[in-house]
């Protein structure tokens, strides 16, 4: 294949062309060569195996109306996963109420990370993507505290050592937590930094911005509601 001279002049465009010729005998043959060797091509070029820096992404344009069915199904979506979690969280705990922070926790972490990813990047389809697998993640972690403050206590009931004991089992629930968002942040990395495929990036960078605000704001805040909650449950 030959490639636009344009390609290396290190500006954006939407009419790089790439020409060549496919190789066989008949017509058929011939296309299926031209088809492979495209295929080969869009490898190469997102892989970044070429002498000039290359980001390889999609343009097309979307209509008003379109936009706005793009939010409304996106807010649907987002609102069907939180009923669906609230209904484990009951399910699995048989507490309604013990659902409600938990719920109320993640959808304020998707309103910061929306935020966040709106202000600094594109609320695009991959980003959105990347929320939405975050209230997943997120509860994750909110059902590992829940689960370490539900579990049963040793020793005095003295209220100096229900305090003790509530913090030792958040400390023990926060070293999961932050191993986890740890390995999330390191597997999104690659993603983010080396992928030249802008939806791909677009998916990395919502992930990452939703671990760090779950692990610097929202985590530690769900742990001081259990945390008064239980406390204040086992001194009674």
């Amino acid at each position: 294949p030959t490639l636009s001279p344009g390609l290396a002049e290190g500006f954006v465009s939407q009419f790089y062309q790439v020409t060549g010729s496919g190789s066989g005998n008949t017509p058929t043959e011939q296309q299926q060569g031209a088809v492979a060797e495209l295929k080969l091509l869009k490898i190469v070029i997102s892989g970044g195996k070429l002498p000039v820096s290359t980001v390889v992404g999609s343009s097309y344009s979307i209509a008003p109306s379109l936009g706005r069915a793009f939010l409304y199904y996106s807010a649907i979506g987002i609102l069907l996963s939180v009923a669906i979690v609230a209904a484990i969280i009951i399910i699995r705990y048989r507490k309604p109420l013990l659902a409600l922070p938990i719920v109320a926790i993640n959808s304020i972490e998707m309103l910061i990370t929306l935020a966040i990813i709106g202000t600094f990047g594109t609320l695009d389809l991959a980003a959105m993507a990347g929320v939405i697998t975050l209230i997943g993640t997120g509860v994750y972690d909110q059902v590992i505290i829940t689960d370490e403050m539900l579990r049963k206590k040793r020793g005095d009931d003295s209220n100096q050592a229900v305090v003790l004991d509530v913090r030792e089992r958040l400390a023990k629930a926060f070293e999961v937590v932050t191993t986890n968002a740890s390995v999330a942040i390191v597997a999104m990395l690659p993603l983010l930094l080396l992928s030249g495929l802008v939806e791909i990036r677009g998916y990395a960078f919502a992930n990452i911005i939703g671990v760090l605000v779950g692990l610097l704001i929202t985590r530690p805040a769900f742990g001081v509601i259990v945390g008064e909650l239980f406390g204040k449950n086992e001194q009674g």
